[in-house]
């Protein structure tokens, strides 16, 4: 009989060192979360806070020990900003039975907070936080990344639409172009079919490649670089109030190496902001 005993005595204490053991083992996982972890028992007393959420809170773990949410909220370490984010999850849990919160600090980094309670808790209130700015970085991204392709298809198609329209004006400016000719006129078609060629391939370099085509580099000479641009922008000028004058000294005739699209391109823009500047002032 007296075996007996002390064998369920034995028994009774080796069950008990195998359960410590289990909530020690437990314990331990939680206390070296990532995530932040607090429960208040069903009377509303903190029972758990593991090392994370301490600080998070900014708090000691010892102050926090037996605290009720009410005293939680008076602690004098804890700041402002936290007292106000912890009632506001206080409130939207209780009244609108909301489960997950999310919610900036002080340092912009996003927190996702989540509450745990019901009949599985058994009256319990388990609270976890965690830190999901990488995550909300990541999604960010890519929403960023989906936005970017559908700009890029939406560009890819109004470049095949604008290449049909030149299209059709190369073909006009060929027709008119021995007209031109007898009008002395023949430097303007070439002119207007030579700046088509240019926007043809400026699209074509669009839609098939994402970075620069390399300078392809040509000698040419400046005065006739420069008549070019200035018949391309003589009409403009004359519409805006202003005169384009081109000053040659045909005795000194300059040649350069440059791409010439992409240098005809920087003239351009000069000469319209010059000629939009002056316009400003004028009126």
């Amino acid at each position: 009989m007296l075996s007996e005993i002390r064998e369920t005595e034995l028994q009774e204490m080796q069950s008990f060192h195998s359960n410590q053991l289990v909530k020690n083992k437990y314990e331990n996982i939680l206390e070296n979360l990532d995530s932040g972890i607090i429960l208040f028992d069903s009377d509303g007393v903190l029972a758990f806070v593991n090392v994370q959420m301490a600080k998070l809170l900014g708090v000691p773990r010892k102050s926090l020990a037996g605290c009720t949410l009410t005293q939680l909220l008076r602690h004098p370490q804890l700041t402002r900003f936290k007292k106000k984010k912890i009632l506001r999850i206080f409130r939207e849990t209780i009244f609108h039975r909301k489960r997950f919160h999310e919610l900036l600090d002080e340092y912009g980094r996003s927190w996702l907070v989540t509450m745990t309670y019901g009949d599985q808790m058994e009256g319990d209130f388990l609270i976890s936080v965690k830190d999901v700015s990488d995550f909300k970085q990541i999604e960010q991204t890519a929403y960023q990344n989906d936005k970017l392709a559908m700009l890029g298809k939406i560009s890819a198609s109004i470049a095949h639409e604008i290449r049909n329209p030149l299209t059709s004006i190369r073909g006009f400016i060929q027709l008119l172009r021995p007209h031109l000719m007898s009008l002395g006129k023949d430097e303007y078609a070439r002119i207007i079919l030579t700046e088509i060629d240019r926007a043809n391939d400026i699209i074509y370099e669009f839609l098939n490649s994402s970075k620069p085509s390399a300078p392809q580099t040509t000698v040419i000479p400046v005065n006739s670089l420069l008549k070019e641009v200035a018949l391309l922008t003589e009409s403009e000028a004359l519409m805006k109030g202003c005169q384009i004058l081109l000053h040659e000294d045909e005795r000194m005739q300059t040649y350069i190496s440059v791409d010439v699209k992409q240098i005809k391109q920087v003239i351009l823009n000069l000469i319209k902001k010059r000629v939009g500047c002056d316009r400003s002032k004028t009126g």
